[in-house]
């Protein structure tokens, strides 16, 4: 009930998750896979929101 919109659940989980992914990537451990497609699009949408609007 106290979860506000927008808020990330389980965040620590996720953080670790996001860190060991980088981390094998640095290393050359595993392709930039399908497992990457969410990092790309929550990457694409924070550029795409940050870039001015059009006047």
């Amino acid at each position: 009930m106290n979860d506000r919109q927008g808020e990330l659940a389980n965040k620590p989980h996720v953080q670790r998750s996001i860190k060991e992914m980088l981390r094998a990537a640095e290393a050359g451990e595993v392709p930039l896979g399908s497992d990457w497609d969410p990092m790309r699009r929550l990457a694409e949408r924070l550029v795409n929101m940050a870039e001015p609007d059009p006047e």
